[in-house]
């Protein structure tokens, strides 16, 4: 394990002694084990943004977006994956384990998984587009975008629980977008679990009426936001409060849409949808 620099000095108390060396990633300071055996953590190289203290600096942000492929491929190689192993052998080898040390190791093993999950690193799946200066040629999509802006402009205010379920009609003349809480949306990120209760919708085939509304001619995506709110009292009670993973990949998502690319989820033929291009699962539901 070279090039790991925090070392564990196991030393016995009672009936003779015995010391060694394990390498390990974990923790910070000094941590002695007050039983039998005593482990002590020293550390030589690594200091800060690693095993338990980087845990512990990822918790007071609340909230963090993983990168899963990069976790995936730590684990088995690299140093996160090293550092596992270490932290589950000298786990393994202790004869007395407290509450205390155990929730340590726990820390740390998230920790290192957390690291190699949050660390900065180009994206070499985004592709950079122009910074949309005119408003689309098609009156259609002009439109649809409003209505995606409408939706931006809630996240804006803090209802980043509102969600779209984008897609075609049957005919696939028509550009849809069912508008629901998070609450009403599957694990998979954009499907309403009801597509009926709670779940408001708007068809390209309604032009500027927008959600069939006759004052909605005319009026801009903040004011569309405002009578949403207004006339949605309660998806907009549920789509309240914060959910920045999705947030950000609303932008993102809304940026190809002013570019002329509208989402599209769902439609009567086969979709070939990148993994990248969909929504992260809503927070707080099981995956």
């Amino acid at each position: 394990m070279a090039g790991f620099g925090w070392q564990v000095n196991v030393e016995g108390n009672e009936g003779g002694s015995r010391t060694g060396s394990v390498r390990i990633l974990a923790g910070v300071g000094n941590l002695c084990h007050p039983q039998s055996q005593r482990v002590c953590y020293s550390f030589a190289g690594f200091r800060q943004w690693q095993g338990e203290d980087y845990f512990r600096r990822l918790r007071g942000q609340g909230l963090v977006l993983v990168d899963l492929e990069a976790v995936d491929r730590s684990i088995g190689r690299g140093k996160a994956g090293n550092a596992l192993r270490s932290l589950m052998n000298a786990y393994r080898e202790q004869e007395a384990i407290d509450q205390s040390l155990m929730e340590r190791y726990q820390r740390s093993l998230t920790g290192w998984l957390l690291r190699v999950g949050t660390i900065r690193r180009r994206d070499s799946k985004a592709v950079p587009r122009p910074v949309s200066v005119v408003a689309a040629d098609h009156a259609a999509i002009r439109r649809a975008v409003r209505v995606l802006s409408m939706v931006h402009e809630l996240h804006k205010a803090g209802y980043q629980r509102i969600r779209i379920a984008p897609g075609m009609s049957r005919s696939g003349m028509d550009w849809r977008c069912q508008i629901t809480a998070a609450n009403n949306i599957d694990p998979d990120g954009w499907t309403p679990r009801s597509w009926d209760r709670d779940v408001v919708a708007y068809t390209s085939a309604d032009k500027d009426r927008f959600f069939g509304w006759k004052d909605a001619p005319g009026k801009n995506a903040r004011q569309l936001a405002r009578l949403f709110l207004l006339r949605f009292p309660r998806v907009a009670k549920n789509g309240a409060g914060r959910d920045r993973p999705y947030a950000g990949w609303y932008v993102e998502m809304l940026g190809a849409a002013e570019n002329g690319k509208l989402p599209v989820f769902y439609a009567d033929y086969d979709l070939d949808l990148p993994a990248i291009e969909l929504p992260p699962p809503p927070l707080g539901l099981p995956v």
